[in-house]
């Protein structure tokens, strides 16, 4: 088998392991699908802005990869977030919810403030949703532990 099938394979398995999980906590599959969907539409973006803002001399494997393992990263999150309220036998779909939708808004934010970054060639605010939320969280474990 060509290491490209066998790859598209892997991944095909485990995102049906991701959405076999999620599905078992009651969360709508559309909605991370979605999620999932804003956040490779942001590395389309953040790319065509590098590339066309900046002359594309922002461009870099390693630029790329670290916007990747951050884009995982957020579903981590979620992903551990719902995995402990079914260890400790919480109903969390509520708190997984508002997760993914603080973050999804941050995704948007994040596209348009590339395509706006492109269009104009000046460079867009940052508001780091992902911090945001993480301080929240943190906050709310501290709170119950």
């Amino acid at each position: 088998m060509p290491a490209t099938t066998t790859t598209s394979f892997t991944v095909v398995k485990n995102a049906s392991y991701i959405a076999a999980f999620f599905t078992s906590l009651g969360l709508d599959l559309h909605v991370i699908s979605f999620f999932v969907w804003l956040m490779v539409v942001d590395v389309i973006t953040g790319i065509a802005r590098a590339y066309y803002s900046e002359s594309g001399m922002s461009v870099r494997s390693a630029t790329l990869r670290k916007g990747i393992v951050s884009k995982l990263m957020l579903l981590l999150i979620i992903f551990s977030l719902g995995a402990t309220g079914q260890v400790v036998g919480m109903n969390v779909i509520q708190i997984v919810e508002a997760a993914i939708t603080v973050m999804a808004l941050g995704e948007l934010y994040s596209i348009v403030g590339n395509v706006h970054s492109m269009r104009t060639g000046k460079p867009k605010a940052e508001f780091d949703a992902v911090t945001f939320i993480l301080k929240k969280l943190r906050n709310l474990l501290d709170k119950y532990v």
